[in-house]
């Protein structure tokens, strides 16, 4: 029993040697590890101008000041500038939150780490530079700096988290490094003044609303090295014009695109497999949507894309058919064309189809080895052999494709019946 009761009286003793308080000047620290770090400043002494020093004596020991620790200058709305040192490595959670009169920071080169909530509320900050010694930056990190400009992200950061830039007002230009694997959730969320934006070829993933409300984006390229477009990924940015989603991309999650209201042209790449519900929903503007899954990929409901459109479905050549017959045909009914054009030898250079309109026979500018005519459903109704005229006269008005092939190759052309 005694050897327990020394043992624990021996514990503490070097808790306290290890871990100690004491004030020096307006700011409080906290030593541990043979390290100090500020976690407190003098409230009543107001601070509008702080300079952190890179070491700290205690009790005739100098100590190197490496970290801004939690909650730290939490409320400092006085504080107008502060001065970090070298020495500091991490800048702790709440560290600056609310600190509303801040108007610049200066992180040095030897900080690794950037907390949540670090600069959340700073309204006043209108410019931060984030060294390339970076390699986390929290949830909530800069949330709400409404003043805040431009952001360079760099290429040492591998991640940053929810909400992390969310609500910047202000906020015109976004340069993602190349080291980002992932942007968070709600990461840029609410940045409506947001023109300019860079991803890194590094990403993988665009969290669920990354880019939400971004209202005045008007293009964004998405790298190639995207696998997941998260829910509302860049759900109502309402200049967006043109989208094209990389072959990488496996997923488009749910409302990614919705209430892109001035989208016009939608490019979704070969790897796509499955797009979530609402994806491109209230997106009224759109023209020209190009698919080059040879897979119709699944669309997990009824309003994927607005329905009714007059958009013009564009798809691989040969995959007519199963668009047709996919659930894609309650979206583009007659208005789905395959792309041949990268299959066209010079057999097709000069091929003309003429009367078109037509009220039966269909004349083509040289013979033909194989013609098939096919409804909007995909299903082959006649098919001639080497020739160069056709009659559909017996089918109903509206639209059928002309599939032909010549050695193997093979192009479409669209004929009205009237």
């Amino acid at each position: 029993m005694k050897r327990i009761v020394f043992f624990l009286c021996t514990l503490l003793c070097a808790n306290v040697l290890l871990a100690q308080d004491f004030w020096n000047g307006t700011l409080h620290y906290y030593i541990a590890n043979g390290t100090a770090t500020v976690y407190g400043y003098d409230y009543s002494a107001h601070p509008t101008n702080i300079v952190i020093p890179s070491t700290v004596t205690y009790e005739g020991i100098t100590y190197s000041v490496t970290a801004i620790g939690d909650y730290a200058f939490e409320d400092c709305w006085n504080l107008t500038t502060i001065t970090i040192p070298n020495s500091v490595t991490a800048i702790g959670w709440y560290a600056f939150n609310g600190c509303s009169a801040l108007t610049t920071v200066t992180i040095p080169y030897s900080v690794t780490f950037i907390g949540d909530y670090a600069f959340n509320g700073c309204s006043a900050l209108t410019s931060v530079y984030i060294p390339n010694s970076v390699t986390s930056i929290g949830d909530y990190a800069f949330t709400s700096c409404w003043s805040l400009t431009s952001v360079t992200i760099p290429n040492s950061v591998t991640s940053f988290g929810d909400y992390a830039f969310g609500w910047c007002h202000s906020l015109t230009s976004v340069t993602i490094g190349n080291s980002v694997t992932s942007i968070g959730d709600y990461a840029f969320y609410n940045c409506e003044s947001l023109t300019s934006l860079t991803i890194g070829n590094s990403v993988t993933s665009i969290g669920g609303s990354a880019f939400q409300n971004c209202s005045s984006l008007t293009s964004v390229t998405i790298p190639n090295s995207v696998t997941s477009i998260g829910q509302y990924a860049f759900g109502w940015c309402s200049s967006l014009t043109s989208v094209t989603i990389p072959n990488s991309v496996t997923s488009i999650g749910k409302s990614a695109f919705k209430g892109c209201s001035s989208l016009t042209t939608v490019t979704i790449g070969n790897s796509v497999t499955s797009i979530g519900g609402s994806a491109f929903g209230g997106c009224s503007s759109l023209q020209n949507v190009t698919c080059l899954a040879t897979t119709p990929p699944t669309l997990k409901d009824n309003n994927v894309f607005p329905n009714p459109n007059t958009a013009t479905l564009t798809v691989p050549c040969g995959t007519l058919e199963a668009y047709y017959t996919s659930d894609w045909s309650m979206f583009f009914l007659g208005r789905i064309e395959e792309d041949c054009s990268g299959l066209e030898d010079a057999e097709f250079a000069e091929l003309s189809v003429y009367p078109n309109p037509t009220r039966g026979k269909v004349s083509l500018s040289q013979a033909i080895e194989k013609i098939e005519v096919i409804d909007l459903s995909g299903k082959t109704l006649q098919t001639y052999e080497n020739a160069n005229e056709i009659n559909i006269e017996a089918l109903p008005a509206g639209v059928y494709h002309l599939r032909l092939t010549i050695e193997d190759k093979t192009t479409t052309r669209k004929v009205i019946k009237e």
